[in-house]
């Protein structure tokens, strides 16, 4: 990586130089080298490097296991875009928390589907669906992976919520396919049948992995994806096609 590595604390992520959440192991990630990481911050290393190396020691024996993210990972807003989704947040769990205002937010991974008009920067699985035989950029290598989310599943949680309002006021929850929907920017490519594709350089700050974890909301509702990513893109095709 770079030099900083190796002078980072043991109180601060030797990726991003972040200091970890006090009294917490939640969201930090320690190596059997005893070396610790926030936990997207080693996720992304290993999506950017394809490796299970540590990149302090570079030993090669540790299983380096990427997992998803939970509502107890440290927020980092890299982006204005980011900082606006994070006040957003701050407001509705405050508004519960001094004037108890009912309310739930949702940290929506990839959400996807019929009648959705997805553009390059919104609705990407959409926007290549939509755009089969015209040329799509891409920015970075494609190896960039999401879970994906099928709006009916998504709707049917919104349902859900609003039927249980005294159960889910004041929580946050992350919302997506979760681990068993999970697909690569160049794997949705190939697989709604995109062939005019040109890659260009990274965006600062995106991130090549992001999955949510859903097991605080599987635990408080139920709720879990029944729509998998392969059925739901073939009903996105569907659709498309019968809008031409």
């Amino acid at each position: 990586m770079s030099d900083l590595l190796r002078y980072s604390s043991h109180s601060e992520c030797s990726i991003c130089l972040l200091e970890f959440p006090k009294n917490t192991h939640i969201g930090v990630k320690t190596l059997s080298c005893n070396h610790k990481f926030h936990l997207d911050c080693i996720n992304n290393w290993i999506c950017n490097y394809n490796n299970s190396n540590c990149p302090i020691c570079w030993r090669d024996d540790i299983d380096l296991e990427i997992q998803p993210v939970s509502e107890k990972q440290p927020l980092m807003f890299e982006t204005p875009y980011g900082c606006s989704k994070g006040a957003a947040e701050q407001y509705c769990l405050d508004y519960w928390r001094i004037y108890k205002l009912p309310t739930t937010v949702f940290r929506m991974s990839c959400i996807y589907g019929n009648r959705q008009m997805g553009e390059s920067d919104q609705g990407w699985l959409c926007h290549f669906a939509r755009n089969i035989d015209r040329p799509i950029t891409v920015y970075g290598d494609g190896s960039q992976v999401r879970d994906a989310l099928y709006i009916d599943d998504y709707v049917d949680l919104c349902i859900m919520i609003v039927e249980n309002k005294d159960k889910v006021k004041g929580e946050v929850y992350n919302i997506g396919g979760g681990p068993n929907n999970t697909i690569s920017v160049n794997e949705a490519l190939k697989k709604l049948g995109n062939e005019n594709i040109s890659y260009s350089d990274w965006r600062p700050s995106d991130q090549r992995y992001y999955v949510s974890d859903l097991t605080k909301i599987k635990a408080d509702l139920g709720w879990q994806p029944t729509i998998g990513i392969a059925e739901g893109l073939d009903k996105l095709k569907i659709w498309v096609k019968s809008q031409v």
